[in-house]
Formats: C-alpha cells, structure tokens, sequence
C-alpha cells in the first residue's frame, strides 16, 4: 500500500513538472486531470514561471542579478515550491474527489457513513445525504445540520422514502419554518410528493401563502392545490393571492382553487 502510494505521488509530481516545463502555468491542477482523467473546475491561483518564458528573456536580464531576480522574480525557489504545491494540491483533490465519491455510493458501509455524516467538511455530508442507502436516522440527523445546503439535501432525499412516511412528517412540517428560503422551497416540494400523506401541513402551507417571497407561495399554493378538497381551509388565502401583481403567482392560485373545488381533473 505504501509503495503504490509513493509510485502514485512521483507520477503527479513528474505531470507537474512535465506541465511546468511545457508552460501550462497551473500547478498540480494539470498533473490532477491527467492523473484522473477529470475536468476539475477548480483553478487555484499558483503563478510561477516556466522554463520556455526564462528562455524568452532578454539576454541582457539574464547577465545581471538584479534584473535576473526583477524578470524572473523567485523563480529558482518558487518554481519547485510551485511544482510541489501543485502536486500536493492534486493529490488532495483526488483524495477528496474518492471521499466524495464513497460517501455518495450505496455499497459503502453503514459505519463509513455515518462517520462521513459528522465529517467537519459539509461536502461530505452533503454527499452522505444523496446517498440512496443512506439509514433514515441519519438522513433525519443531516435534515437539521447546521448548514442549510445539508439540510436541502436530506429533505430532498427524504422525498423517496414512502414506507417511512410517519417518521419524514415531523421533520418536513418543523423544516417549513426554516429561516432560509431555499430550505423552505426544498421542504415544500418534498411535501408535495407526499401530498396524500400530508395533510397535516395543511396549516403550515397555508401560513406560507404570506411568505416574503413569492417563490415560496407559489409552491405553497402548487402544494395545497394537490391536496384537493382536504385544503378548503386555504381557499380565503389563495383568493386573496388572485390580486397579486404577479401573473405567475395569480396562475398557481387559480390554479389551486380549481383543484381545491374539483373544477379540473388535473
């Protein structure tokens, strides 16, 4: 294991240097991608000098030290640090890229899971929640992480899980109430694909015909509309939505109503 861990890091230090000497200017993020095969987004700020800029150079900066370090800049210590950071960069990357990918995929053991459920890094966490095997505690556990990009993973991954009904609705109605806006949009379209089960949100989607925004309350009103005849108590809001300056939000509205009094077959 660890011989093939060294063969591994001499290779992305070689496409390091390979890339610096060809003038790719991008540290370890080239010898990443050859090594991986994958188009990493991102780009890390790692400038150094390469060899066919030095050979580019007026002789006469070459001759003088001064100008040697003016045209050059660091370049005798920089540019190896450069190779070396990149290549670390790159074996980082790859490591996590794995983590990633291991969190997400549904062989991956329960234990293994739930230790990357509580990792520091809320990309694991994220992963661990979109991850189709994933145990419903700690699917419930992720839909109240601190960060908000965690807890719309879980609750749209809560969304598939029909024998667990009773178990999903408390968490879904106490994360209608989420203070942002994009966890509040997740939990009602989760909501909705339960719409059958749901009717105790009723209440809370009525609530959420006032919200702020009104991306809110057109799902809101999508939601409520899918219930039928259980959501009558939500007819007076939706109405009063019919005088909004919003084509779009009045359409949801309309919409609804025609569901709630059975006008439409939809």
């Amino acid at each position: 294991m660890m011989r093939n861990t060294i063969y591994f890091l001499l290779l992305i230090l070689s496409c390091s240097f390979i890339c610096g000497c060809m003038g790719i200017n991008v540290g370890g993020v080239a010898a990443y991608n050859l090594v991986t095969g994958e188009d990493n987004p991102v780009q890390p700020d790692q400038p150094f000098t390469t060899a066919p800029q030095i050979l580019s150079f007026p002789p006469r900066f070459i001759t003088t030290p001064i100008g040697f370090i003016i045209e050059f800049g660091t370049f005798p210590v920089m540019a190896p640090l450069g190779f070396i950071g990149g290549s670390v960069w790159g074996v980082a990357n790859i490591s996590s890229a794995r983590k990633k990918q291991r969190a997400r995929n549904p062989e991956t053991p329960v234990e293994e899971m739930e230790k990357m459920s509580q990792d520091s890094d809320p990309e694991y966490r994220k992963q661990v929640a979109l991850n189709p095997k994933v145990p419903l505690r700690i699917l419930l556990r992720l839909a109240r992480d601190k960060e908000p990009e965690v807890r719309r993973y879980a609750i749209f991954s809560l969304g598939d899980r029909y024998d667990d009904i009773d178990k999903i609705l408390p968490i879904l109605l106490e994360s209608l109430e989420d203070p942002l806006m994009e966890v509040r949009h997740t939990t009602i379209q989760t909501v909705n694909t339960y719409r059958r089960f749901a009717r105790k949100a009723v209440p809370q989607l009525t609530k959420l015909l006032s919200d702020p925004a009104d991306l809110i309350k057109m799902a809101a009103a999508e939601a409520l509309g899918n219930m039928g005849m259980h959501a009558r108590s939500a007819m007076p809001m939706l109405k009063n939505l019919l005088r909004s300056d919003n084509e779009r939000l009045k359409k949801a509205a309309l919409d609804a109503l025609d569901k709630i009094t059975g006008r439409t077959n939809e």
